[in-house]
């Protein structure tokens, strides 16, 4: 969670129960976007260390 009270992307996937179409909640880009899918992670599947870097 950054300082605005908002997470990060995957934080916001584990949020949505490790299911893509949540909507992606950002202050600095200003923008709100359904996320469709993370590269390299299935739907469904636990983010491993490689996915994050």
């Amino acid at each position: 969670m950054d300082s605005n009270g908002l997470l990060n992307i995957y934080e916001q996937y584990y949020q949505a129960n490790l299911r893509y179409g949540f909507y992606l909640r950002e202050n600095i880009w200003r923008s709100i976007d359904q996320v469709q899918f993370i590269v390299g992670v299935n739907e469904g599947e636990k983010l491993r260390k490689s996915s994050i870097l």
